[in-house]
């Protein structure tokens, strides 16, 4: 789905207010302020049209205007809180289907599906420990449907016991996703387990509780009218997932049984997510991390994109954990998922993607990779500065934690002779506060105390923090782990708040510049 095809239309305050966080999701849609007769004008122009109104208002605007399944365009409509997404027109065939999943998992919403080829033959089965919360149960199908390369928008409905039927959290999980509960008497659940060809494993821990010897597998079978299940069940945490389907021939290639087709279509994304929010992702990452089945990143910036990986598995690390961090996305590349390896700016500047590539070469393994690139922190930076970077520059880490400062020191010296503009990444922490000080001496040996310096702190994020000042004075503000810098070269000046290094054009063309 390409963003640049979509509008969203809206009427009250409310809407507009909805429409701005679906930018979010859809950076590059086209918001509108919904009037009659303008429809018609549109219907032609755009493949998805979002309308966050009431839906009859949506049925007669758009009754006129419907031709074919094949040509209309995709139509989903929200309420003003967004707490539903209805997939309206060309659910299947125009992808108003997926839209509408993908808004509800961005908005923690439910997606309101009724074409009966896209409401799925999965049928899950579920046992689960009283008390269990919605999230560990949608955690648990949702990895269980992920290991065994299915779709989660499969699923027909849950299957159980009828003692959990009326469990809270299966009850909210259920209707999150608006998928139907079917229950069954223990004396079902045993019956079927007898008449199953290749036996079902019974437990007597569940037995004294429940009453049958086992839920998930049968319930499943049961609800499915099958005699065989796709995937046996699997325990995550306090849940057990089993899974059975209705038309076996749809799901041939899926299932535990066809690790060998899952390992050939398994891929690696080493994705840039750049400097800030979803906003400032390029529509092909958006488009790889939707494709992935798991993410692995540092956590805060996996914090960045949480309406994007709601429904993936994710494996958050800390700060300085990037081998493990590796290691861990190979391994689940191995086993057969598509891994998404997130860093923040783009990933082949001082981030992830030289790493993976070095591991991969040292354990000879043969993976699928694509390298996807995101805003640096740079040009975020630069863009808030106004135009610091527009002649030759050179970027410096101050971290000495995988460089030594001897380097890092001859580094600094040769960019200050050079007369280049000098960016700093990683200036001060905790563990080395006075690295900024002494790289800011080798600098002042080869420009003016007065050389215009910006200091931008977290570059399009919630706590932004832009400031120009000078070589002499710049230490007097806060900078951290969070901050770059950029010292401007001989030539650099300050005008009416912005940060200016000339190309040259002035002294090639000085009347066109005046002029």
């Amino acid at each position: 789905m390409g963003n640049d095809t979509t509008a969203i239309l809206y009427i009250t305050e409310g809407g507009f207010n909805l429409a701005q966080r679906l930018r979010g999701l859809y950076p590059e849609a086209r918001l509108l302020r919904f009037k009659g007769g303008m429809l018609p004008l549109l219907w032609n122009e755009y493949k998805n049209f979002i309308f966050i109104m009431a839906t009859g208002i949506v049925v007669r605007t758009i009754a006129p205007l419907i031709k074919d399944k094949r040509t209309d365009p995709a139509v989903i409509v929200l309420d003003e809180k967004g707490r539903h997404a209805i997939s309206l027109l060309s659910g299947h065939i125009g992808g108003a289907n997926q839209i509408a999943r993908e808004i509800a998992n961005f908005l923690n919403s439910v997606a309101v599906i009724t074409t009966a080829s896209d409401t799925g033959d999965l049928i899950i089965g579920i046992g689960c420990k009283a008390g269990t919360s919605a999230d560990e149960i949608e955690g648990a199908v949702k990895n269980t449907l992920k290991e065994n390369n299915l779709s989660f928008s499969d699923i027909s409905c849950i299957a159980t016991i009828d003692k959990k039927g009326n469990e809270e959290g299966l009850v909210a999980f259920a209707k999150k996703y608006g998928l139907e509960i079917k229950t069954y008497t223990p004396h079902e659940l045993d019956r079927k387990i007898n008449e199953v060809p290749y036996g079902i494993s019974r437990s007597e821990s569940v037995f004294k509780v429940t009453g049958a010897s086992a839920v998930a597998e049968p319930s499943a079978l049961l609800a499915s009218g099958a005699n065989n299940l796709l995937v046996p069940k699997q325990k995550k945490g306090n849940v057990t997932v089993a899974v059975a389907v209705k038309d076996t021939s749809k799901f041939k290639d899926k299932g535990r049984r066809n690790s060998e087709f899952k390992t050939q279509n398994s891929k690696l994304y080493i994705i840039g997510i750049g400097p800030g929010g979803i906003e400032h992702i390029t529509p092909y990452a958006r488009e790889a991390i939707r494709d992935s089945d798991a993410i692995v990143g540092y956590s805060k910036y996996l914090d960045l994109i949480e309406g994007l990986i709601k429904d993936k598995e994710v494996i958050p690390t800390g700060m300085t954990q990037e081998i493990e961090r590796c290691r861990k996305a190979l391994e689940l590349v191995m086993g057969g998922k598509t891994v998404a390896v997130i860093s923040g700016g783009d990933p082949g500047i001082y981030a992830m993607a030289g790493l993976v590539f070095e591991i991969i070469r040292a354990e000879g393994q043969k993976v699928t990779v694509e390298v996807i690139p995101g805003i640096p922190a740079l040009s975020a930076c630069a863009a808030k500065l106004g135009a610091p970077l527009m002649h030759d520059f050179a970027c410096i880490s101050l971290s000495d934690r995988l460089t030594s400062w001897e380097l890092i020191e001859k580094r600094l010296e040769l960019a200050g002779v050079g007369d280049f503009v000098i960016v700093f990444y990683n200036p001060r922490s905790k563990g080395r506060p006075d690295h900024i000080k002494k790289a800011r001496e080798i600098i002042l040996r080869h420009r003016r105390p007065d050389t215009p310096v910006g200091i931008v702190k977290s570059a399009m994020r919630g706590r932004e923090s832009i400031i120009i000042t000078d070589l002499e004075n710049m230490l007097n503000y806060d900078i951290d782990m969070e901050t770059t810098l950029i010292i401007g070269n001989s030539h650099t000046f300050t005008w009416d708040g912005w940060m200016i290094t000339p190309r040259g054009y002035k002294l090639k063309n000085p009347k066109q510049i005046m002029n």
